[in-house]
């Protein structure tokens, strides 16, 4: 059980980091430019929350994959028919892909925000604070659709596990049929295998 609540506090840790580090930015905090005391500034930090982040989901989603192995080991177990999870998987990928492609979006642009401001920076122009303008609010919404992602990775795990396990360890279904052709009657094998 420590792994989905690892994996969370892992994604929740990244989502903080990208809000910090937009945070200092938006208030023209001297610690966000490369030739600041500190090694990378916000740049190392920008390039750094979208993977923590991504490996706080990933983490979740590895654990839900185990949770419907496991599932479906006992409904295959106990004679149960196994469930379809096509919707779950389908709905987990669509809210995850629309997290990921708005999330990276965002943070494509914040990164390219930080290295033109760190090139005015450097350059000698004062006015920081009136470069980072709404890089905050783009981490607000980048956040929120990142937790897209949180919901949609236990979605996926879960669902392809089940069909993961279910379709190694189901027996195949074969049945023969009456078949009507054009030019008589036959037998048809079909099935699922």
């Amino acid at each position: 059980m420590a792994w989905p609540v690892l994996g969370y506090v892992v994604f929740a840790g990244g989502l903080a980091l990208n809000y910090d580090v937009a945070r200092r930015m938006d208030a023209g905090s001297p610690s966000c430019f490369l030739n600041s005391h500190q090694a990378g500034g916000c740049l190392f930090e920008a390039l750094l929350s979208p993977f923590v982040v991504l490996g706080g989901g990933a983490m979740v989603a590895g654990y839900a994959w185990k949770l419907g192995e496991h599932d479906a080991g006992l409904d295959l177990g106990s004679g149960r028919l196994p469930k379809d999870t096509s919707n779950l998987r389908t709905f987990g990928l669509i809210l995850g892909g629309l997290g990921l492609l708005v999330t990276e979006v965002l943070d494509f642009y914040v990164l390219s925000k930080v290295e033109t401001c760190n090139g005015i920076e450097s350059a000698g122009v004062v006015d920081i604070h009136g470069c980072f303008s709404s890089v905050k609010t783009l981490a607000l919404v980048g956040d929120a659709a990142s937790l897209l992602v949180g919901v949609g990775a236990p979605m996926v795990g879960y669902g392809f596990g089940y069909h993961n396990y279910v379709g190694r360890h189901s027996q195949p279904q074969l049945s023969l049929l009456p078949l009507a052709t054009p030019g008589g009657a036959g037998l048809a094998l079909v099935g699922s295998l």
